[in-house]
């Protein structure tokens, strides 16, 4: 695994770890870049409400494009919180938590903002990249000795 935070090789990926720049990235991409824009075009296409063959057609293009961009979403973010819970060294399993009504978004933001494991873990190297514990505050003041 590379040590840089965010690359599209592994978008589908449910291996390995995910750093929460990663996470938080992968989630506003596809919120704000992808499926905003899809959406207002289809809400564009409905509010002309086109009747003929032809405005049918686009319509049910749309309609299909929406459906594959938002599959291919959902898969990706299935794949980064699934990675995001293996960089605390916790099971994907329990992104299913999530689903739990009223609560669920809870365990999401918990899983979300919790910074992961420092080094390697179970499920692979540290995301960030390093290794090794970051210097202590006196390791870093015996510099200035």
């Amino acid at each position: 695994m590379p040590s840089n935070w965010f690359t599209l090789r592994h978008l589908f990926n449910f291996s390995w770890r995910a750093s929460r720049t990663e996470f938080f990235l992968l989630h506003i991409i596809l919120l704000m870049a992808i499926y905003a824009p899809i959406m207002l075009l289809v809400m564009m296409f409905d509010i002309r409400g086109e009747a003929d063959s032809e405005g049918s057609a686009l319509m049910a293009a749309f309609g299909t494009l929406w459906f594959i961009v938002m599959l291919a979403g959902f898969i990706a973010m299935l794949a980064v919180n699934v990675r995001r819970l293996h960089d605390q060294e916790k099971s994907g399993w329990l992104w299913l938590a999530t689903w739990v009504p009223l609560i669920g978004w809870i365990f999401w933001l918990v899983f979300a903002f919790t910074p992961g494991d420092p080094g390697e873990n179970l499920y692979g190297p540290d995301p960030r990249g390093g290794g090794t514990p970051a210097p202590s505050a006196d390791a870093i003041a015996s510099i200035f000795d």
